[in-house]
């Protein structure tokens, strides 16, 4: 699950990331021949991305396992708990620290590009929507990722930590549909209402 999970989210910011690369080139574009990216050119780039990582992910569990390694709380004698990671304590600090540097970069890239095409006037231009939705991601990672670390070991804090990833793929997948699908849906919906009626 945690796998499908990181690579949906792998998925949806490497799209936003060319999304807002294609609106960079073409309004940067100030040379005479005219520039032509197509979807399809954008769609292989997230696929590359999105290979890349579950392919990374891929090897370390080929070479490492994942194993379910039960753990005795320390604040309940009673309570043991289950977690599926990298037995080798080092690599598995490893691995986890490289997925979440793949995620960061891509926010970052994506907020970089959203400045750099800030004040074109165009209906390419989308790095309003792109930098508050990687801002809502940012800002919703700095607080539940530390709270997550911060939570103890009982019964109560392992359903806290679901509750946290739970709450943050579902601010995901609402801030993306409020900020770019349902408004660029809306306008395609609205343009063809319009042609059809003229």
């Amino acid at each position: 699950v945690l796998f499908v999970y990181r690579t949906m989210l792998i998925l949806l910011m490497s799209a936003l990331l060319f999304k807002n690369y294609r609106g960079y080139r073409i309004l940067g574009n100030k040379s005479a021949n005219a520039l032509k990216i197509t979807e399809s050119s954008l769609l292989v780039k997230v696929f590359i991305i999105t290979f890349i990582y579950a392919a990374v992910i891929t090897v370390f569990v080929a070479i490492f396992g994942f194993k379910a390694i039960t753990f005795q709380s320390t604040k309940d004698y009673y309570y043991q708990f289950v977690k599926c990671e990298i037995p080798n304590k080092t690599w598995n600090i490893i691995f986890e620290f490289f997925l979440q540097l793949i995620a960061i970069a891509l926010i970052i890239l994506t907020l970089i590009l959203a400045w750099l095409t800030r004040k074109a006037q165009s209906g390419y231009n989308e790095s309003v929507p792109l930098a508050t939705f990687s801002g809502i991601i940012a800002t919703v990672l700095l607080i539940l990722v530390p709270l997550a670390l911060t939570l103890g070991d009982d019964s109560g804090s392992e359903i806290f930590r679901f509750i946290i990833l739970a709450e943050f793929i579902s601010i995901v997948v609402v801030s993306a549909c409020v900020l770019l699908f349902i408004p660029k849906a809306f306008v395609i919906y609205k343009s063809k209402k319009t042609a059809r009626t003229s």
